[in-house]
Formats: C-alpha cells, sequence, structure tokens
C-alpha cells in the first residue's frame, strides 16, 4: 500500500466507522443486534470505542498509532462477535479483512512518519 492510499484508506475508514460507533452508541439495541451483539453494554461500549478510535484516526498526529489500534480492536471485536452466532461469525470475518488492510495502512503510515 502507498502513502496516498494508505490516508485515503483510513479517512475513509474513520467516517465509516464514526457513522456505526455513534449508532450503536445511540442505539445499541437495534444497531448491536444487525451486528451481531445482542448485549446493550457490549454494543455500547464497541460504539465508543470506535467512535475514540475513528476520531484519532481523522485528527490524531501522527496517524499511525490510531490506525494501529483500529486494527487490534478489530481482531478483538471479532473474536467477540465469531462466539455469537451466524450473524456474528459473518461480521467477524468482515473485521478480519478489515484487520489486513488497517495493519497495510498503518505500517505504511508509519514508514512515512505520518
Amino acid at each position: 500500500m502507498e502513502l496516498e492510499s494508505a490516508l485515503t484508506t483510513t479517512s475513509g475508514a474513520a467516517v465509516v466507522t464514526i457513522v456505526v460507533g455513534a449508532a450503536m452508541t445511540a442505539a445499541p439495541g437495534p444497531v448491536g443486534a444487525l451486528c451481531g451483539i445482542d448485549d446493550r453494554r457490549l454494543a455500547r461500549l464497541v460504539g465508543i470505542s470506535d467512535a475514540v478510535c475513528a476520531t484519532g484516526l481523522l485528527a490524531g498526529r501522527p496517524r499511525w498509532p490510531w490506525a494501529t489500534a483500529r486494527a487490534g480492536l478489530n481482531l478483538v471485536q471479532a473474536a467477540i462477535l465469531v462466539r455469537r452466532g451466524t450473524a456474528g461469525t459473518f461480521a467477524a470475518i468482515a473485521l478480519v479483512g478489515l484487520t489486513v488492510v488497517d495493519g497495510a495502512a498503518a505500517r505504511e503510515l508509519h514508514r512515512a512518519g505520518r
């Protein structure tokens, strides 16, 4: 991944993550259920942690630690989701895929000191 691609990827991921995180924080029951999380407190915690990481991706300098944190958070969330049935398993698979992209972006941003 090249630097411009890493910057674009992290910015796009941040915007989507803020929207999903805010929705899950505000309406943890229905939004959490869509994501395979039936526990309202857990859904709210995931939403808040997503929103914090995403804000760091947009505003933090350097950006690479936030991209690294997001990749790690994806894996934690995937481990939780995979235990929550079929919907959770599909969400976990998607998060693992996003982790690969986030990790590549974090590596490129780190190399560039960004």
